[in-house]
């Protein structure tokens, strides 16, 4: 069994994530940024 808690993001996390997406640089852009918790599998 894994560890439910790895399927959990924390949320200060998430907000870390935003937050950079605020203030990244303007000459380099995100376009898609994808927050996914450890365990779970990504979907691209």
């Amino acid at each position: 069994n894994q560890n439910r808690t790895d399927l959990i993001i924390n949320p200060v996390k998430i907000a870390e994530a935003y937050w950079y997406l605020h203030t990244q640089d303007k000459s380099c852009w995100t376009h898609e940024l994808q927050l996914t918790p450890f365990a779970a599998k990504p979907s691209y």
